[in-house]
């Protein structure tokens, strides 16, 4: 089982392999080890096998039932919203169907590539630029040369950030990027299940392992302000923590026109209260 369409998306021919393997029934470990060897060329380990499939369930692609492994409904679902918003009519250019997916080792790496980003659409065109995430995304432990890079995209555009939650760490960052020029809403009322990224027609769309999405939800509602205890836990656990970010980047004119028109509809709705 070589060059699966679903290598891309899991970063990983073996978990691939597994995958296909479920899609008729869930199996147990042992099960999967023979299938996935008789349906593949290459060898591998039932170590392999056994670290991967820890890895899908910790990123909540795999669920185990008592000792049956079988995919995830939910992650299923993710997969199928993130691509049906992403089907891009076949009539259309070439240069408007690219889809790329990027993975990230930690939280400051995708930090900076957000930032990366960015920094490379000055003067492309003057969309405003949209940010959509349940938590306002912390600016710790980035080093000068971005803090400069976001201060000079900030001011070449406008920005809007929508942020669903409302802790006191979601208000303490989102003060933070307001102060050097965006603007913010905390608290909307928008939803999406995943983070979202934004510039004239081009798309980001992230998807964070669950575990982590998780401690992120955790830390930000445990602390009551940005403290010294708070801040190093975020360094800690969220900044430095080794995971995998997924990025689906696109570009997709009807799309990034469909979101940018929601937020500016609930930020002048906000800004009338």
């Amino acid at each position: 089982m070589q060059n699966s369409f679903l290598d891309p998306i899991l970063g990983s021919s073996t978990k691939s392999s597994i995958i296909e393997c479920l899609t008729e029934k869930p199996l147990t470990l042992k099960e999967l080890c023979s299938k996935v060897e008789k349906t593949t060329t290459k060898p591998l380990t039932y170590q392999a096998i056994h670290k991967a499939t820890t890895e899908m369930i910790e990123a909540g692609i795999l669920q185990k039932n008592e000792k049956e492994l079988m995919i995830n409904k939910e992650w299923v679902e993710k997969v199928k919203t993130a691509f049906d918003k992403l089907f891009i009519d076949s009539n259309k250019p070439p240069e408007e169907n690219q889809v790329k997916i990027h993975y990230l080792n930690n939280y400051s790496a995708f930090a900076r590539f957000i930032i990366d980003i960015a920094y490379s659409q000055i003067g492309k065109d003057n969309t405003p630029g949209i940010c959509i995430m349940k938590h306002s995304w912390p600016g710790l432990g980035l080093e000068e040369e971005y803090i400069q890079k976001m201060n000079k995209f900030l001011k070449a555009s406008d920005y809007y950030d929508l942020t669903e939650s409302s802790t006191p760490l979601d208000y303490a960052f989102a003060k933070t990027l307001e102060k050097m020029g965006k603007k913010i809403i905390v608290g909307s009322k928008i939803e999406y299940p995943y983070d979202i990224v934004c510039k004239g027609d081009n798309i980001l769309q992230i998807i964070f392992e669950k575990s982590f999405a998780k401690d992120f939800d955790e830390i930000y509602k445990k602390y009551k302000q940005l403290d010294e205890h708070a801040m190093n836990d975020i360094l800690q656990k969220i900044v430095s923590r080794p995971t995998t970010i997924q990025i689906i980047q696109s570009t997709n004119k009807k799309f990034a026109d469909e979101i940018r028109q929601i937020v500016l509809q609930e930020y002048k709705k906000i800004n009338k209260k």
